[in-house]
């Protein structure tokens, strides 16, 4: 029989201590390290773009100067003095039209000094009435002219109208008006309430005219305070006889008080105005709506 041949075992210890060179990774090239490092193009959404839009809007506003703003004004201090000197003008007009028709109607309630002093008080009203229209032509329109070139054109019809009543004014003055007969008392209703009727249509346009968003826009704070200065200046000048002030003051409420005479020291409105008003101007008291002697009428 033949011999199975043996097989030979082969030692493969030497063969585990060998180690594979190891691979090199292939370096990326300039152009593929610029093709990797640039974002894909990717269109933003609309509410990113919303959003974008409204940041530089916030941004914009952020960046704007602080003087082109109105600082902390929400309203203008001439156009609430304007404001509440139309209320005490048609107050006191008002008032005048009342006592009229209680003197018709009850003439005993009306002895010949309190008559004489209603009409006084029409003669009063009429210089604010003038004052006012003085304080409006020479420091609000002016100061308003320099920095709208419309304005001086758009104020025309506030003059034309300012004339009109002025000629009315005077004709009331030149009039002798005897109040202790029936026939004063219907010629002194007769005027008061054409003065009334013109000065009410006249206040419309003059608001629609001069308005806090006009004043607030084009007016700085300190051109406002100068203009302010010069009005009432001009008011202390043309109240020679003493009579429009404490008008005007006590024809108002605290509240409108408290806008047009914040800065009146305490001794003028607690001690002076009172004493003038007992003492020089007592035949006057009943006729101010908010003086604490003033009458129902």
């Amino acid at each position: 029989m033949a011999e199975t041949p043996t097989q030979e075992t082969v030692d493969t210890s030497a063969l585990e201590n060998i180690k594979e060179p190891p691979v090199e990774k292939p370096t990326p090239s300039t152009e593929q390290k610029e093709e990797k490092d640039t974002p894909e193009d990717v269109s933003p959404t609309p509410e990113q773009t919303t959003e974008a839009t409204e940041a530089k809007k916030d941004q914009k506003q952020e960046e704007e100067p602080k003087q082109e703003k109105t600082g902390e004004r929400t309203v203008s201090r001439i156009v609430s003095g304007n404001e509440n000197t139309h209320k005490v003008i048609d107050r006191n007009l008002e008032r005048i039209q009342k006592a009229c028709a209680q003197i018709k109607k009850s003439p005993n309630l009306w002895p010949q000094k309190r008559r004489g002093a209603l009409h006084r008080h029409l003669l009063t009203v009429l210089d604010v009435i003038e004052t006012h229209h003085g304080q409006e032509e020479k420091f609000i329109h002016k100061a308003l002219s320099k920095r709208i070139a419309s304005f001086n054109k758009d104020s025309g019809v506030v003059k034309d109208e300012h004339e009109a009543l002025a000629a009315k004014i005077k004709e009331i003055r030149e009039t002798e008006i005897d109040c202790n007969r029936k026939e004063g008392i219907d010629e002194l209703l007769e005027k008061t309430t054409s003065v009334r009727d013109a000065f009410t249509a006249h206040a419309a346009t003059e608001t629609s005219l001069v308005t806090h968003e006009l004043v607030l826009k084009y007016l700085p704070v300190e051109e406002e305070d100068v203009v302010i200065k010069e009005i009432m200046t001009y008011a202390k000048e043309q109240d020679k006889v003493g009579t429009q002030f404490p008008m005007m003051y006590y024809s108002q409420t605290e509240e409108e008080r408290a806008l047009m005479f914040s800065n009146l020291p305490w001794f003028i409105k607690n001690l002076m105005l009172p004493a003038l008003s007992f003492v020089r101007f007592r035949e006057f008291n009943e006729f101010y709506p908010y003086h604490k002697n003033t009458v129902k009428l």
